[in-house]
């Protein structure tokens, strides 16, 4: 029973403090939600310091990520346009793994709404 109540009191701890070092999306910053990004591409391509930074200053950019596009075309424009940036950021190697594994993610969503209906 000891056990039991250690456990219960162990797991509620820490979830506890997961929870107050959540921030909320609503009141998570530009620059907040551009960093959290940078750390999961940091986790995939290995960036270094300098990368991380330029890359926290790309996605933070609000007049660039901010705005919903109208249409395809400039929904595409947008994304060439990010894709030159981040071409210029990146090596040639992470350029290739990033837009390998999201490109694999696109082609999995866009498969998605098929099986549902």
């Amino acid at each position: 029973m000891k056990k039991i109540f250690l456990l219960l009191a162990i797991v509620s701890i820490t979830f506890a403090s997961a929870q107050s070092k959540a921030i909320p999306l609503d009141q998570a910053s530009s620059k907040d939600l551009a960093a959290a990004k940078v750390k999961e591409m940091d986790k995939m391509l290995n960036l270094t310091d300098e990368q991380e930074k330029k890359l926290i200053a790309l996605y933070s950019d609000k007049n660039m990520m901010s705005r919903k596009p109208k249409s395809v075309k400039e929904l595409q424009s947008k994304r060439a346009m990010v894709d030159a940036k981040l071409k210029a950021i990146l090596t040639p190697e992470q350029f290739k793994k990033l837009t390998g594994s999201s490109s694999g993610k696109e082609k999995q969503m866009s498969e998605e709404p098929k099986e549902r209906y």
